[in-house]
């Protein structure tokens, strides 16, 4: 089997940190890309130095995502924030396989999703293209996704 280039939007924060932990582990998994908006240019390992000649990559600017050379892009941003990425990587054609660990495409119904985050949703037409990653749910869909 080979190996699979990961890349990670909003890896500085919690959700990120915790998704490089599983990763480090997993033995087809790479690290590829890891993007900030705070932190550009710096080494993670500097924002994080329990990870220190671990991860000592430098973050990119999660303004200007590689979506073409990665396989797989989680996107670990608040609420609000992962819609408008989604949109303009999939502008580009590109069909890297996109995971977002935030809420932006959790719920099937925007109004559920607007109920609950109290904000419109900022790219409701792509809400059908992705499936809540829960397999004891969705499993089926997730796999035709």
């Amino acid at each position: 089997m080979s190996m699979v280039n990961v890349s990670i939007v909003g890896a500085t924060g919690y959700t990120g940190v915790e998704l490089i932990r599983w990763l480090l582990q997993h033995p087809l998994a790479r690290l590829h890309r890891l993007y900030s908006l705070n932190h550009v240019g710096e080494s993670f390992s500097s924002i994080w130095p329990a990870f220190s000649g671990i991860v000592d990559q430098k973050l990119e600017n999660m303004q200007d995502i590689h979506a073409d050379d990665a396989h797989v892009l989680f996107l670990c941003l608040p609420h609000g924030e992962s819609a408008s990425l989604v949109a303009n990587i999939i502008k580009t054609g590109n069909k890297i396989a996109i995971i977002d660990l935030g809420a932006d495409f959790r719920y099937q119904s925007v109004s559920e999703y607007e109920k609950y985050y109290r904000l419109e949703h900022p790219a409701p037409e792509l809400r059908s293209r992705f499936v809540y990653g829960l397999p004891e749910f969705y499993r089926n869909q997730i796999v035709s996704t």
